[in-house]
């Protein structure tokens, strides 16, 4: 696993951002990631695209809390989370900005 921390300029906000390769924890999440009924039942959840694909944002105004997780090839995981955010734009920017390509390319097997 891989972490990394983000503070605003001249703000509040901090974001974190994880990548995780073959980890347990992917499984669980790879079964949300394939059923649209348990995004259905989590409040704040939408489906969101990066570039082709999709992923997925969890934004909680109220605590100004966002977490963006992006499944690739079934054991990639790729999650940024937010922490003191006026909108989930910093978060889905940050994901954006990965080159996901070079990522997938560097994990293959």
């Amino acid at each position: 696993m891989l972490e990394r921390e983000y503070q605003q300029e001249g703000g509040e906000g901090r974001l974190t951002a994880k990548l995780m390769i073959d980890n347990p924890m992917i499984q669980a999440m790879s079964a949300m990631f394939n059923n649209p009924a348990l995004i259905a039942a989590q409040p704040n959840m939408e489906r969101i695209r990066i570039g082709r694909d999709s992923a997925l944002l969890k934004w909680e105004p109220e605590r100004g809390s966002a977490e963006v997780s992006f499944l690739m090839d079934g054991r990639i995981l790729v999650q940024v989370d937010g922490q003191g955010l006026e909108s989930s734009d910093p978060a889905v920017a940050l994901l954006k900005a990965w080159d996901l390509d070079a990522l997938r390319e560097q994990a293959a097997r």
